[in-house]
């Protein structure tokens, strides 16, 4: 049987779990500034082929 140390030496379990609202809002921010970018890059692109 394995047994689990959970004292100073151990590594914690990570606080960014999915389910928290702090990382849900990170993930929120950061799919919203990649769609940004991605739109602004679609829009250069487009202005490219029909110019």
């Amino acid at each position: 049987m394995a047994t689990h140390s959970y004292g100073p030496g151990s590594t914690p379990p990570s606080k960014s779990r999915p389910g928290s609202p702090a990382w849900n809002h990170a993930y929120v921010i950061a799919a919203l500034r990649a769609g940004l970018i991605a739109l602004a890059l679609l829009a250069v692109l487009v202005l490219l082929v029909v110019y």
